[in-house]
């Protein structure tokens, strides 16, 4: 049973808008979208920065405290160099070999809402400054929110068996031992192959 299915909404809130600022813009080595790599992850060597900027904060490296516990962290940002044209249901993306399918089972950069999501690897933390590496993104891209990559949660497999402890009981019961190493493996692969080397997406 959802929301919807009680309360009747207004049009006008289906159909809003919203606006948003950057928290910053990326320092990278791709100069222009032409070179950039099509999937995050590939190459160790796709260095980029990004500079939390004080539109926000007054301090801005306080938004960044504690943030270097983390491995790897999610980038929410715009595809700015987006050509203008209409968006369509179904894409051709050249991994398909000209195969059309839905927009929304592909990493087209052509959607309704012209976002992009990276994973990246944190290398450093430096004041109001992240360093990072694995990196898709073109110089300038406005990045509008950045997350920790969080294994038990944003790696399905590794929250199937880490809800299997919580199910288990005492930390002291050997089972939950045995699932713990099971979910410290699960992360570990799960860095090494869907992060090191993703299958490459559009």
């Amino acid at each position: 049973l959802f929301c919807s299915s009680i309360f009747t909404y207004p049009e006008s809130c289906v159909m809003d808008s919203y606006t948003y600022q950057p928290i910053g813009h990326v320092e990278s080595i791709f100069c222009s979208r032409n070179g950039a790599l099509r999937q995050s992850g590939l190459s160790q060597y796709a260095r980029a920065s990004l500079t939390i900027n004080k539109t926000f904060f007054t301090n801005p490296d306080h938004s960044l405290e504690n943030i270097s516990e983390y491995s790897h962290l999610w980038l929410i940002w715009v595809f700015h160099q987006n050509t203008p044209s209409a968006v369509k249901a179904k894409v051709s993306p050249p991994r398909l070999g000209g195969e059309r399918v839905g927009v929304f089972s592909t990493r087209s950069p052509h959607r309704p809402a012209n976002i992009g999501l990276t994973l990246a690897k944190l290398e450093k933390v430096e004041g109001d400054t992240v360093y990072l590496s694995g990196i898709d993104l073109v110089d300038g891209t406005p990045v509008l929110d950045i997350k920790p990559y969080i294994p038990q949660y944003d790696a399905p497999h590794v929250a199937e068996i880490s809800t299997q402890i919580v199910e288990a009981g005492h930390d002291d019961a050997p089972h939950v031992a045995e699932v713990s190493t099971q979910v410290a493996d699960a992360e570990d692969e799960y860095v090494r192959v869907e992060v090191t080397q993703p299958e490459i997406k559009v």
